[in-house]
């Protein structure tokens, strides 16, 4: 029985801190034990955690710029680190630490990702993301499609465009949705003791990619009005470039990659311009997978 009640009582905190990396916005109003008032500088960490937030959960550039052919099937496995703005140098509280329970997020968030991608006629390609970020009850899920506008002319590089659409799953305090519209420049070389007959290829290649962030809060119309969170949408929406580049190894069957991107933060307001730190969003991807 003591054992019972020992368990019963454990529950309630074993729940919050087996999740530490759920965004929690309502945590917003108050920082170490005191109320915060000032619905500028909220305003514009709300800004930065959706923005930081939509950068993690956006479709990554795992491809390189060659299609699979009409024929072809790639299942991947990856891990992305997310380097957001857990912590600031001038010690004053950063987005991460507002809406995380414990105020003392990780500096990093791990995004695990299982990604399909089914090559089509007409250089075409459609592939789907399912992400978990770790240590969180929160994922993603995201669907894309890929056209290679050249593809095949050697010497010349190939160069394949994308759009696609993840949503970030299963927090009930915000949704964040993200698009992206992306172009990757790249291409392909046989490597080993006989280049052009074994299977294997090593693909570097370079990505720019815009993407699109919205957002809307879910919480009390009234912690939403103390925090300055308001729905981001049409023109509101948070636009931001994204620069990366990688490279796929190909034995046989088995693929191997190496990703890495960075996009910016969004502006201040006039009111904080000079007095808010800002930086960019780093991220490196790692896969491993198989490509038919």
């Amino acid at each position: 029985m003591k054992r019972l009640v020992c368990l019963t009582l454990l529950l309630p905190s074993l729940a919050h801190g087996a999740w530490p990396n759920d965004v929690n916005l309502s945590q917003m109003t108050e920082h170490g034990g005191l109320r915060v008032v000032d619905t500028d500088l909220l305003g514009a960490d709300y800004q930065t955690l959706v923005a930081e937030l939509g950068t993690a959960i956006a479709n990554k550039p795992l491809a390189p710029a060659e299609t699979l052919g009409a024929s072809g099937f790639d299942f991947s496995l990856s891990n992305t680190f997310v380097f957001v703005m857990a912590h600031r140098n001038d010690g004053t509280p950063s987005p991460w630490e507002r809406a995380h329970e414990a105020e003392d997020p990780s500096a990093y968030l791990l995004v695990p990702t299982l990604s399909a991608r089914k090559g089509l006629p007409f250089s075409l390609e459609a592939g789907a993301n399912l992400s978990w970020i770790a240590m969180s009850r929160n994922g993603a899920f995201g669907g894309y499609g890929r056209l290679s506008i050249v593809e095949g002319y050697k010497p010349a590089p190939d160069l394949t465009i994308q759009i696609g659409y993840s949503g970030y799953v299963g927090n009930d305090e915000i949704e964040v949705g993200v698009m992206d519209m992306g172009v990757t420049l790249g291409s392909t070389f046989p490597f080993g003791t006989f280049p052009g007959i074994n299977s294997s290829q090593f693909s570097p290649y370079l990505n720019f990619t815009l993407l699109r962030i919205t957002a809307s809060p879910l919480i009390d119309e009234a912690v939403a009005t103390t925090i300055n969170a308001a729905a981001i949408t049409g023109k509101d929406a948070i636009t931001l470039p994204q620069v990366g580049g990688g490279f796929q190894i190909t034995n046989g069957t088995f693929l191997m990659r190496l990703v890495g991107t960075w996009a910016p933060t969004p502006a201040p307001p006039e009111s904080l311009e000079g007095d808010y730190p800002r930086r960019g969003v780093p991220q490196v991807s790692f896969s491993v997978g198989w490509q038919y």
